[in-house]
């Protein structure tokens, strides 16, 4: 699975492309890219989130900055899917 992470908000800026065999690995892969851009006590907290809920968390935080609701996914492969729908990403391969 190829999945175009497009994502700008703050300091954070990611334009890339994660692979792996699974949505799981996929997001997992993005949970290690995002936490090179964190500080150093986020990076800790982020450390021990699950991949599923580091992708919950992402669109808690998300609905929070953009005022949606969007749905907290139930697993990494509904986290994509909702994160190509708001045109964050781009599933190249699955």
């Amino acid at each position: 699975m190829k999945v175009r992470l497009h994502f700008r908000q703050d300091k954070i800026h990611i334009d890339e492309e994660f692979a792996g065999k699974s949505a799981d690995e996929v997001v997992g892969a993005m949970k290690a890219r995002v936490m090179k851009e964190l500080p150093f006590a986020m990076r800790l907290v982020v450390g021990t989130m699950s991949n599923l809920g580091f992708a919950q968390e992402v669109v808690r935080r998300y609905n929070e900055s953009q005022k949606k609701s969007l749905p907290v996914p139930e697993s990494c492969a509904e986290f994509l899917t909702l994160a190509q729908g708001e045109g964050l990403a781009t599933i190249e391969e699955a």
